[in-house]
């Protein structure tokens, strides 16, 4: 195996991205598509004004791609799922948070 600085350093970015990537679509789907761009900026800093604490959507289209992705760095089938983990991260957390969001009350 190749430890080199450089392999390492490729290989931390990768995963890291792997993890920001489902943030990233699952903001900008909030965003977009479930809040079709209105919020309210001084109810975010409030408590119960319309903004729960705990955003179960966000926590199941997060968890779906990092699990993927653990999947594909351990096993190796499909590694293209981990290459191109910010991608396929908010891409998928993207989808995943937008059907969720829709079935939810």
């Amino acid at each position: 195996t190749d430890v080199s600085i450089e392999s390492l350093y490729s290989n931390w970015l990768i995963g890291y991205s792997s993890l920001l990537g489902p943030i990233a679509g699952i903001m900008v789907v909030d965003y977009f598509l479930v809040r079709k761009q209105q919020f309210n900026v001084l109810a975010l800093y409030r408590d119960n004004a319309g903004y729960p604490a705990w955003n179960l959507p966000g926590f199941i289209a997060f968890f779906v791609p990092v699990a993927l992705t653990l999947v594909a760095l351990t096993t190796g089938k499909i590694g293209w799922f981990y290459d191109y983990g910010w991608f396929t991260g908010s891409i998928l957390g993207g989808v995943i948070y937008y059907l969720v969001s829709r079935r939810r009350p």
